[in-house]
Formats: structure tokens, C-alpha cells, sequence
């Protein structure tokens, strides 16, 4: 999703959002992080790790919305 996010906005000749503003791709790195260190311990630890990572991050930005810094 955030692959294609990108590929739209780049046609389009605009900034990819996920560089300006949305705190929609750090929890998705976040969470495959966290899933890709626990995966040699525990495999399904490490998936359901990850996906609750995202899950709880989206959730929270969502909340308190949460945006990315600009650049000045």
C-alpha cells in the first residue's frame, strides 16, 4: 500500500505524502523490524509481534494525530 501510495503521487508529479506528513510507513518499518529480530526465536511470536506493533501505532497516531516534522 505505501509502494503504491508513492508510485501515485510520483505520477502525479506531487511529493509523496509518506515524506511530508502520514505516519503511515514508520510503524509498517517498525513492526517488520521487530518481526524480522524475533523471527529466528519464534516465528509466530515474531509475526504476531509485528502486526500488533503496527496495529497499536496506527491506532495511536490516529488518536493523538501524529504527523510526520517538516522540513525547513
Amino acid at each position: 500500500g505505501v509502494g503504491g501510495g508513492v508510485v501515485r503521487d510520483i505520477c502525479a508529479g506531487e511529493i509523496p505524502m509518506i515524506f511530508i506528513k502520514h505516519f503511515y510507513a514508520c510503524p509498517c518499518i517498525i513492526g517488520a523490524v521487530i518481526c524480522a529480530a524475533l523471527y529466528g526465536y519464534n516465528s509466530d511470536i515474531a509475526i504476531v509481534s509485528g502486526f500488533v506493533t503496527v496495529i497499536v501505532l496506527r491506532l495511536l497516531a490516529a488518536k493523538f494525530k501524529w504527523h510526520l516534522p517538516k522540513a525547513k
